[in-house]
Order: C-alpha cells, then structure tokens, then sequence
C-alpha cells in the first residue's frame, strides 16, 4: 500500500558545503554572513553563484564555502527569507568575505505575506517530516527523552523561514533545536536526525561513510541511489511527493519504524 502526498513542485537547489580547509582552494570561496545591524552571524542564509553547479548554505556560525567551478570573478547571491537579497561579485581564493544582510523594509514583507502557497507548500513538508519522525523509535530515545530532538540539515535550506519555525514545535515530547552542517564531517551521534537535501554524488558518497559511523533517523531529498544506508527518501513523481521506507537501513541505523510507514511507503 503506498500514500503520496500532494504538494505543487518546486525547486530545491543541489548543495555541497565542505569543511573550512586550512589552505584555499582556487575555485571556492570562504565566507561568513552576518546581519548588518547587530553583526549577528545567519545561519540558514542560501547562497548561489552564477557559475556554480551547486548552491550552498551558511551553517550555525554564519560561515559558507561555495565551489564556484571557475578560478574568475563572479556574481554570488544572498537570501534569506526577512532580508533584502544581495549580490557581490568575489574572487576564487580570495581572503574570508564577509557578507553582511540588511533586513527587508515593510514592502518586502508585505510580499512574503502575499504568497500563503509558497508557504503552505513548506509547511506540509516539514509536517510530512515530523510525522515521520513522531513514527520512528530513535536510537537512546529513553536516554533523552528530557533532551532537545536534535535536527541536522546538511546543504540548502529548502524550507526557508518555516525551518526557524519548526524550533518552536516539539515532537514525541522533547523540543526541537535545528542544527546547520557545514560538511558531512559534522554528521554525528549528537543529532537524532539527519536532513540531507539533494546532493551531489560526492558529497552523497561522504554522508554514506558517515551513516556508517553513527546511528540516526536520516531523511534525503533524494539520495539518487548513491547510499543505502538512507532509511526515508522523498521521492517526487509529477505534481506530488511521498516517500520511500528503507527496513534494512533502519535495522543497519538503529532505529525503528512504525508498521504504518512502511505501510504508507511508495513503492
């Protein structure tokens, strides 16, 4: 039996953001993005570049790496939804860039608020994801049960402004605190979920090592068969998306899922 859940499509940008090297790379750039007013640094800020095969995302300290696939100068956008977006042109190994974001005037929000689909499409989404999760027995779940649920999202933010929302919900009891990964080195035992957003094969190829090492709920975008060891993938199929349930990567990453996912799984 399987369940798909209508949602309209959308685009959801392709992300690798590997480690901060020590030595600099000629065809990235390094950065941090702060809020222009209080020199805050924003995580969850998405970043793209004209040149670029993929986009990235700043992580919890603000800071970002983007492969730009050139060693020229190029147009590299910034947004985040309540700030203006904003382009600089960098160049490849250059000095750390900063980046500093204004936030939007009235006008703007006024926009945002004028597009209830675009935000309902997110926020089915992310209900879709916490239902799973409320259906899973994650790995020590007793051990922390008085601890946040701990979120790991590695690569673009495809849910914007509703991922801060999410903080505020709590699931199975325990409060939800989202995590922003810089690179699959940062995947670990501290998270109880992993969200990996489309990824390149690489960088899947990396995160597969990872699962290897540590027990967790993971959740993919869409892994394109580059690892087994992911136990929920979304999948898509004209204007709806489900997902597809994985027995021998839950039993391999600890955890358990309720009879009914599997029951709801696409097949």
């Amino acid at each position: 039996m399987k369940q798909v859940f209508s949602l309209a499509l959308f685009a959801l940008s392709i992300a690798w953001m590997p480690k901060l090297p020590a030595q600099l790379s000629q065809s990235v750039v390094h950065g941090v993005v702060r809020d222009a007013l209080t020199g805050e640094a924003l995580r969850g800020v998405s970043i793209e570049a004209e040149s670029a095969l993929y986009g990235t995302i700043s992580n919890n300290n603000g800071e970002f790496v983007l492969s730009l696939g050139t060693e020229k100068a190029v147009a590299v956008n910034f947004n985040r939804a309540g700030y203006k977006d904003t382009q600089i042109t960098v160049i490849p190994a250059s000095a750390l860039v900063e980046i500093a974001l204004r936030k939007a005037g009235s006008e703007s929000a006024e926009v945002v608020a004028s597009r209830p689909d675009a935000m309902s499409e997110s926020t089915l989404r992310l209900n879709l994801m916490r239902k799973l999760i409320s259906l899973t027995t994650l790995p020590d779940a007793a051990a922390k049960k008085n601890q946040p649920l701990v979120i790991g999202v590695i690569g673009h933010n495809p849910f914007g402004e509703d991922l801060f929302a999410f903080e505020q919900l709590s699931i199975a009891g325990r409060e939800v605190e989202i995590t922003f990964l810089g690179s699959a080195d940062e995947i670990s035992d501290k998270q109880d979920v992993l969200y990996i957003c489309k990824a390149n094969k690489a960088l899947m190829q990396e995160i597969h090592a990872a699962l290897g090492q540590h027990h967790l709920l993971s959740i993919a975008d869409r892994c394109g068969g580059f690892s087994n060891r992911v136990v929920l993938e979304i999948v898509k199929a004209d204007d709806r998306v489900g997902f597809r349930a994985s027995n021998s990567a839950a039993m391999y990453a600890g955890v358990v899922l309720a009879p009914v996912v599997y029951e709801l799984s696409a097949e």
